[in-house]
């Protein structure tokens, strides 16, 4: 008997059942369990009615829901991106964060001390809102690519009781990240940034967070304002024109974030590996993220990304060659000289437009295709190759097609070989066979594709800065000095270098892309 009334209890306790339905979240696939929430939690009209008592089921859900939501996102960034992938991913997830956002939305507008007074609360109602209101500002952006439909104002409700230091102590360490971190999500999205690249930027900021600092009056370095009476997302300062006064103003502080974003990036190049802390999963990849750093750095310093020139439709098929020393041969015109034709990581697409600056493809959603690879590029009919880097790709109407954004570097490129500098009497001595010591890649001559810089393209990172080589290809000799790092690439580390002989070969002197 007395434990029938236990279980009838239970029953009767909205909260206890609210902690029993959780239970099984950790069996559940995170769709299933996404999907689950997402149609149970609305349906706790009782709970929705008392924040008191949501508060505690949020409580004891809140972790659970994170994991499942943290899972789905890295089987995500696993899986191909194709539009069918991210239409299912969304479907799951957007009314799964609806829910728990709208959930703890009373949790804060209706606050009182009982709600965080447990000392071992996590989750207090104002970073948990924070925290979905974020996710939801992140799946309305993968959705739709813009957030016109984000509630600014239901957000700004929990920003005075945590700068005003309104919370226990116990809640505001929490707090104030999560509004850290909302506030770096919602002004680093930019139109740029493809769906794989915004799950990086949700990592990264939580990585930064600790560096945001808050004020009532506008400092030097870089800042957002928001007005918490005003329904606008945080906004640039310019110094020279200020907001108007408003006792709703405050002011956000990215300049040790940048330095930190700074760090981060060089960390990442030098070490030629991702901080465990970022790549928890394993899900990854290196050029991705630094490609992702780049473009959240432009963003939050208030560079506008803009076209250089206008695009031409174009309808043509390309050969592709996605590796250096497929590069190599390529450009080096092997085929031309005789030998047998290797098409080793060749594959074949559509040219769709063209620019001054580059190219579009549709090419096949395949694991292949990544931003920062370096591709040779042949037009079918055209015995030339030009070099370029994959900057963009964009899921297409089509799931298992993307379009593919590539910059061209130089429209004559040259495989050649470096030797160092001692070596230079026994160049004529050593071929491809018995130059194993010496480093082979890809000469970027000077032009307007690459500013005037002449570049080299090797596999791997084996030149020292600031060191000279002797260069030689087709018969003609050089000398340059390697002068920086300035890119790490999927496939390709890019030097910027001196001349210091001029090689006798001629200067590249086609200036525009002609195919």
């Amino acid at each position: 008997m007395l434990d029938k009334l236990k279980a009838l209890t239970r029953q009767l306790n909205p909260v206890q059942r609210a902690l029993e339905a959780t239970q099984g979240l950790p069996s559940l696939t995170p769709v299933a369990a996404m999907e689950f929430i997402a149609g149970w939690l609305p349906q706790q009209q009782n709970l929705l009615e008392q924040p008191t008592r949501m508060q505690e089921a949020l409580w004891g859900l809140d972790p659970l829901c994170r994991e499942r939501l943290a899972a789905a996102a890295s089987e995500l960034m696993r899986g191909q991106l194709t539009r069918l992938r991210l239409q299912l991913y969304a479907n799951a997830a957007q009314p799964y964060v609806q829910a728990l956002y709208r959930a703890y939305l009373p949790c804060v507008q209706q606050y009182k001390l009982s709600l965080v007074q447990k000392p071992h609360e996590l989750f207090p109602p104002h970073a948990g809102f924070l925290f979905w209101g974020t996710r939801r500002l992140v799946m309305e952006f993968i959705t739709t690519r813009q957030a016109q439909q984000t509630q600014w104002r239901e957000l700004y409700t929990a920003i005075p009781a945590i700068l005003g230091e309104k919370l226990p102590a116990s809640a505001l360490p929490a707090a104030r990240l999560a509004l850290a971190q909302f506030c770096l999500v919602s002004s680093g999205l930019a139109a740029e940034l493809e769906v794989r690249q915004v799950d990086i930027v949700d990592r990264l900021v939580g990585m930064l967070a600790p560096f945001v600092s808050f004020s009532q009056q506008p400092r030097s370095g870089i800042q957002y304002w928001l007005d918490i009476h005003q329904p606008h997302p945080p906004a640039l300062v310019d110094l020279g024109k200020l907001p108007p006064p408003s006792n709703g103003l405050i002011y956000i502080q990215f300049e040790r974030v940048l330095d930190e974003l700074l760090s981060l990036e060089t960390l990442i190049a030098q070490q030629a590996q991702l901080p465990t802390k970022l790549n928890f999963d394993g899900n990854l990849h290196r050029t991705e993220v630094l490609v992702t750093l780049r473009q959240l750095r432009d963003k939050w310093m208030g560079k506008v990304a803009t076209r250089r020139h206008e695009r031409k439709l174009m309808d043509k098929f390309v050969f592709l060659a996605l590796d250096l020393p497929a590069i190599r041969r390529k450009v080096a015109g092997f085929e031309q000289a005789g030998t047998r034709t290797i098409n080793l990581g060749i594959e074949r697409a559509r040219m769709e437009d063209i620019s001054q600056s580059g190219i579009g493809l549709r090419v096949p959603a395949e694991a292949w295709a990544k931003v920062g690879l370096a591709v040779g590029i042949q037009v079918e009919g055209n015995p030339r190759w030009v070099v370029g880097v994959v900057r963009r790709l964009v899921n297409t109407q089509t799931a298992n097609e993307l379009h593919m954004g590539v910059e061209i570097l130089s429209l004559t490129p040259q495989s050649i070989r470096l030797v160092e500098e001692a070596r230079l009497t026994v160049w004529e001595q050593t071929n491809a066979g018995g130059a194993l010591d010496n480093v082979f890649g890809v000469w970027i001559p000077p032009s307007v594709h690459s500013h005037e810089q002449a570049m080299l393209l090797l596999e791997k990172p084996e030149v020292v800065i600031g060191k000279s080589y002797g260069m030689y290809y087709h018969g003609h000799k050089g000398m340059i000095r390697i002068k920086d790092q300035v890119e790490v690439g999927d496939n390709f580390y890019r030097y910027t270098v001196d001349v210091v002989e001029a090689l006798s070969a001629s200067v590249e002197k086609a200036q525009e892309l002609d195919f």
